[in-house]
């Protein structure tokens, strides 16, 4: 099963390492990118992905915001330098929190965990 990927970060080189580490997971595609959450919010409402890999600290609608309009049909897996502490309301047990600088590895056990947690819930 391929999973539908999009990427939301205001910096360039963000989105550019995420697209890279999606090409190494097969199974993973990636249906689009932004660097504006606006623009994104757009976009995913009409793509429906699976997966929506977002920063948190953004311009204009942060990360959290973002997943809150979304979390009904993509699973949020929140990319950021901050800490997962610094933010009280996101739910670890339903998101993953995947600390910047990400590493391969991380990364693709984190992918391994979502797609785990995409499967039991179609199976429902």
């Amino acid at each position: 099963m391929n999973y539908k990927c999009y990427i939301v970060d205001d910096e360039m080189h963000g989105i550019n390492l995420v697209s890279d580490y999606i090409k190494e997971s097969h199974d993973l595609e990636i249906v689009g990118s932004a660097n504006d959450p606006r623009l994104a919010l757009n976009q995913i409402n009409l793509l429906k992905p699976d997966i929506v890999f977002t920063d948190i600290n953004m311009p204009y609608i942060s990360g959290v915001e973002l997943a809150k309009k979304i979390m009904d049909f993509a699973f949020v897996v929140f990319v950021s330098a901050d800490r997962p502490y610094s933010h009280p309301e996101i739910d670890l047990e339903k998101n993953i929190f995947l600390t910047k600088p990400i590493r391969l590895q991380k990364f693709l056990d984190a992918v391994s965990e979502i797609k785990s947690r995409l499967n039991r819930k179609t199976t429902y």
